[in-house]
C-alpha cells in the first residue's frame, strides 16, 4: 500500500503550540501576582477609618509596607528593621524611580490615649498642587487639633535630604545647624523649622 507523505506546513504558517504554552506561563505569572498582592494588602492590619474619604486604586507593581500594631514592619511577609527599611527605600529609589509604595500602619500603632502630644507622619503634597501653601495649611490643622485636644505638642520625624550633597564636607549636626541659621536650605528639615517645630534629636 502506497502513503501519500504528509503535507508540508504552508510557508509562513504560525506554531499556535509554543504560543499557547507561552500564553499559559503569562496567565500563571499574573494571577500568581494578583493573590500574592492581595494576600499582602488582607495581613490583619486594623486600618485607621475617616468621616469621607475615596477608596484610592491600587497602582501596578506597588511595594506594600505594612506597620503592625506592635510596631513590626514587614514587607512581603520578611520583618525589616527600620535600617532595612531604609536601605530598601533607597535601592527601589535608584533602580526604580517612580516606583509606587504603599505604607499601611495600623490604627492602634504606639496610641496612647492619655497621651500629651500628636504624633504625626510625613505629609505629602502633588506636585501638580505645591506652591500653594498646602503643606503650611495641613501643619496648621495640625495644630489646632492639639489646641482642640489640649495637647502640649506635635511630634514628628522628617529627613534631611539634601544632606547627602554635603555629607563629604560636614556631619549631620552641622548640616542642621546650618539649616538652622538659614545658610543651607532643606526642603523638609527648613519647611518644619518655618513651623515652628524645634529640633529634639538625630536619628540614625
Amino acid at each position: 500500500m502506497k502513503f501519500s507523505p504528509p503535507n508540508p506546513p504552508p510557508s509562513g504558517a504560525f506554531p499556535m503550540a509554543p504560543m499557547m504554552d507561552v500564553v499559559f506561563l503569562l496567565l500563571c505569572f499574573f494571577v500568581t501576582t494578583q493573590i500574592f498582592a492581595q494576600w499582602e494588602a488582607e495581613i490583619d492590619i486594623t486600618l485607621p477609618t475617616a468621616e469621607a474619604s475615596d477608596i484610592q486604586p491600587r497602582l501596578p507593581g506597588e511595594i506594600i509596607v505594612n506597620v503592625m500594631e506592635d510596631g513590626e514592619i514587614r514587607v512581603h511577609q520578611r520583618r525589616l528593621s527600620l535600617e532595612q527599611l531604609g536601605q530598601l527605600f533607597t535601592d527601589i529609589a535608584e533602580q526604580f524611580p517612580g516606583q509606587p509604595v504603599l505604607i499601611r500602619a495600623d490604627q492602634t500603632i504606639r496610641d496612647d490615649p492619655r497621651g500629651d502630644a500628636l504624633y504625626g507622619l510625613d505629609v505629602f503634597v502633588h506636585p501638580e498642587y505645591r506652591d500653594f501653601r498646602l503643606g503650611r495649611r495641613l501643619y496648621d490643622a495640625r495644630k489646632e487639633l492639639c489646641y482642640e485636644h489640649n495637647l502640649r505638642g506635635i511630634l514628628a520625624g522628617g529627613r534631611i535630604v539634601n544632606y547627602g550633597a554635603h555629607a563629604d564636607e560636614m556631619t549631620p549636626e552641622e548640616y542642621i545647624q546650618r539649616v538652622r541659621r538659614k545658610e543651607l536650605y532643606d526642603p523638609i528639615l527648613t519647611f518644619q523649622l518655618s513651623n515652628d517645630f524645634d529640633i529634639k534629636r538625630l536619628m540614625r
